[in-house]
């Protein structure tokens, strides 16, 4: 999945502890390291996703994709999901391809617009459908295993303030 980009650790240490007193440079390793926390999020749910789909040839955007298009009816169109994700359509329409080809999702012209492509799954294989339905839910469970719950409640509405301040 796509990784949100944003320096939490620097936010709590900054808004939660009184703040602290560090010289620029010190402030750039420290928001570096945290830049890092994410990609690892990011690296460790591809790993994840990839060890849960390992009896299946599906890159990280396919699996996102295929997730993306399970969870979210609302949207049906490379650009929506593109636009949802932040990322290229490009990238996803390249997983679009792929996937069609392999038979895992028909593209159908919009009548009204010949530039809309809409896309549906064909997931057949009950197994497949039962693991993209749980992934997030899994790997959710899997990052905040040991976190109090009121912890990760704390985390989730802070997170959801810092998304609607970005929005």
């Amino acid at each position: 999945m796509c990784s949100l980009k944003i320096n939490y650790c620097t936010l709590y240490h900054t808004y939660f502890s009184g703040g602290t007193s560090v010289t620029d440079n010190q402030k750039r390793v420290k928001d570096s390291e945290d830049l890092s926390f994410f990609t690892m999020i990011t690296k460790k749910y591809h790993d994840f996703a990839k060890q849960k789909l390992s009896g299946y040839n599906f890159t990280p955007n396919e699996i996102s994709t295929m997730i993306y298009l399970l969870e979210n009816e609302d949207i049906d169109t490379a650009k929506g999901i593109s636009v949802r994700y932040g990322i290229t359509q490009s990238l996803i329409c390249r997983s679009v391809d792929s996937l069609t080809k392999k038979g895992y999702l028909s593209v159908a012209v919009d009548p009204n617009d010949r530039r809309v492509n809409h896309l549906t799954l064909h997931i057949e294989d009950e197994t497949l459908l039962d693991i993209l339905h749980g992934m997030n839910s899994s790997y959710m469970e899997y990052i905040f295993q040991g976190v109090a719950p009121e912890d990760v409640e704390t985390f989730r509405k802070v997170l959801n303030s810092v998304i609607a301040n970005i929005r």
